[in-house]
């Protein structure tokens, strides 16, 4: 899969901010995703500071390191373009771009994005303050283990990391149309259990037409509460 990330925006927040999630019956799920929408609205509404941006036309290393052999970032006039390798299930071909900083507290995020392909099997992730476990080689600043992710298959990352999660622009193994979904995770690291009991609740599939490739897109920002990682 591939990406075109215009701007990348981070920006903090003192204090705490509210987390719900849906589930339940109909109107008990209407009911909890309003007052979710709320809790959205009132912590995006606070007073953020920012602390990183990236328009995505420079020079990329000064600011990102990349896991992955085969993948790519390239910068011009329309953003950054990051591209993973061409073969459909080979670890060696994904692709992960991570920040050179490293963020505490509460985080807001806000990036335009353009999916460059026409793919419907495999996903894109936003991965929000990951740490490695803390177990063996995996110290929790994940820098200290880079090469490890020379190829960095899935369950390098669901099995030694903490991190959260979100698929977007993202599709089953099979493809096909209604195959694309939205999705949060959390990762369970040192557990045994790979990606089982990580998902947020529910999960979304939204129309074919949400992420149709050459058109940008501005996703809700993305707001992670101090302490959830």
């Amino acid at each position: 899969m591939s990406k075109t990330s215009k701007l990348l925006v981070v920006m903090v927040c003192s204090g705490s901010m509210i987390a719900t999630a849906s589930g339940g019956e109909d109107a008990e799920e209407a009911a909890s995703q309003a007052a979710g929408k709320r809790a959205f609205d009132a912590a995006n509404a606070r007073d953020w500071q920012e602390v990183f941006f990236d328009d995505g036309t420079g020079e990329w290393t000064n600011k990102w390191f990349l896991d992955g052999e085969s993948g790519a970032v390239s910068t011009g006039p329309e953003g950054m373009q990051l591209t993973g390798g061409p073969q459909f299930k080979n670890d060696a071909h994904q692709v992960v771009l991570w920040t050179r900083e490293s963020f505490k507290g509460n985080l807001k995020i806000e990036y335009d994005y353009t999916r460059l392909d026409a793919e419907t099997r495999w996903v894109n992730i936003l991965y929000i303050q990951a740490t490695g476990s803390g177990t063996g080689p995996y110290a929790e600043d994940i820098a200290e283990w880079n090469e490890l992710r020379r190829i960095p298959a899935m369950k390098m990352y669901f099995d030694h990391m903490n991190v959260v999660h979100l698929s977007y622009a993202a599709f089953g193994n099979v493809g096909g149309v209604g195959a694309a979904y939205i999705r949060g995770r959390r990762y369970l690291p040192d557990t045994g259990r790979g990606l089982r009991g990580t998902e947020y609740v529910p999960d979304y599939f939204p129309p074919e037409s949400l992420f149709e490739p050459g058109v940008p897109h501005r996703p809700a920002p993305q707001l992670h509460p101090l302490g959830a990682v």
